[in-house]
């Protein structure tokens, strides 16, 4: 739990009820309507900089157009409060660009994002460091992220 959570005034009702992740997704199951996401990578933050490079690769494998706005906005703010040598705006891990991520998609060689059971996440074969690490897309959206 987040230390400055009373300071900041931040209240989460579903922590303090005990729900988990998957207490969430059986609520939302029971709904009488469906947000019709086409997996649980894309979220409601489709493109965050926090996911993934298989989630953010996989997502522009099948949709490219999710990525047109960060495009947009690195080629907008290019030059908007860059510090030291950087010579363009690169909005994801690892120095990438937009370009550099739909770039790495359409080249494919990497085996798509798909959703999984908790509980098969890290027994999975295709678990790749490199692709798989520095995301849980909500770890920093989530409690405590304020600390």
């Amino acid at each position: 739990m987040s230390s400055n959570r009373e300071s900041l005034k931040f209240v989460y009702p579903l922590v303090d009820a005990k729900w988990t992740k998957e207490d969430v997704k059986a609520e939302c199951a029971s709904w009488p309507f469906d947000l019709e996401l086409k997996g649980e990578h894309y979220g409601n933050c489709v493109w965050c900089w926090k996911k993934s490079l298989r989630k953010l690769m996989t997502i522009a494998k099948d949709d490219p157009w999710h990525f047109e706005f960060p495009r947009r906005m690195e080629y907008e703010h290019a030059e908007t409060n860059l510090q030291g040598d950087h010579e363009e705006r690169k909005l994801f891990r690892e120095g990438r660009t937009t370009s550099d991520i739909v770039a790495m998609a359409r080249a494919g060689g990497f085996e798509p994002y798909r959703d999984q059971d908790q509980t098969d996440m890290f027994s999975s074969a295709s678990y790749d460091v490199f692709l798989d690490t520095g995301s849980a897309c909500g770890e920093s959206c989530e409690i405590g992220a304020d600390s």
